[in-house]
């Protein structure tokens, strides 16, 4: 297995509705490396540490491994993978200095996240539980909770065989075009100011985030997305 956001998705998935035993005996804390009668810590960010090794992350390279927010805060930070923009597969981090609360960003919406996290309240099966396990939930994107967001380095999920069965696209390519929304989303999630959301025709603004991408790839710079500006937007080199 290759560490990619749908793997990583994949194994938190499988954990919804684990649940603690009392004072934050998980499987988690122990795999991390807790013995009897020192796991009685939050297991928030060994919970995501877990995921991510179980999904073929490589510990202190792809993802930090660790039972504290701010650690990982600082990891993210110093490996230059650290903002203010959702994208699936990101560890969001809550509270002052992002040291409360940690969980995995599953989906983004115009004005929501969706998130999977342990250590914290959620329903199951029509009933509620207050911050015991691992649930999966919808957050506003605006909530003065969330602090920031870590992207762990997933390798990318599309194949170089893929890549070049995309068709190239240019301004003028119309918003019902699936690769369109495919390119906008893209764009998307590495920042550019440009794009605000996934929908839409390929205008002048993708036209010039597209731009950007290919003088930073060191690519032809002529707002054409052929294969070459698709493996950068990608990684697939």
């Amino acid at each position: 297995m290759t560490y990619t956001t749908d793997a990583a998705i994949r194994v938190a998935e499988g954990e919804i509705g684990y649940r603690e035993k009392p004072v934050n005996d998980t499987k988690y804390n122990h795999w991390l490396g807790a013995i009897e009668g020192s796991y009685r810590y939050a297991w928030c960010a060994s919970f995501l540490s877990w995921v991510a090794d179980r999904a073929d992350g490589r510990a202190n390279t792809d993802y930090p491994r660790t039972a504290g927010c701010f650690t990982a805060v600082d990891w993210f930070r110093g490996k230059g993978r650290f903002g203010s923009s959702p994208h699936v597969g990101d560890w969001v981090f809550y509270g002052p200095g992002g040291g409360t609360h940690v969980e995995m960003v599953v989906a983004v919406g115009s004005s929501t996240i969706t998130t999977i996290g342990g250590n914290t309240s959620g329903s199951l099966d029509g009933e509620y539980f207050n911050g015991d396990g691992v649930y999966r939930k919808n957050v506003d994107r605006g909530s003065g909770r969330i602090y920031g967001y870590g992207r762990p380095g997933y390798a990318s999920n599309w194949t170089e065989n893929a890549v070049r069965k995309l068709p190239t696209l240019a301004k003028g390519a119309k918003a019902d075009n699936e690769h369109v929304q495919t390119l906008r989303g893209l764009l998307l999630a590495r920042s550019h100011p440009e794009i605000a959301t996934v929908e839409g025709p390929f205008d002048e603004a993708v036209e010039k985030a597209v731009r950007g991408v290919q003088k930073w790839g060191k690519v032809t710079v002529d707002g054409v997305v052929g294969p070459v500006t698709w493996s950068v937007l990608l990684r697939v080199h």
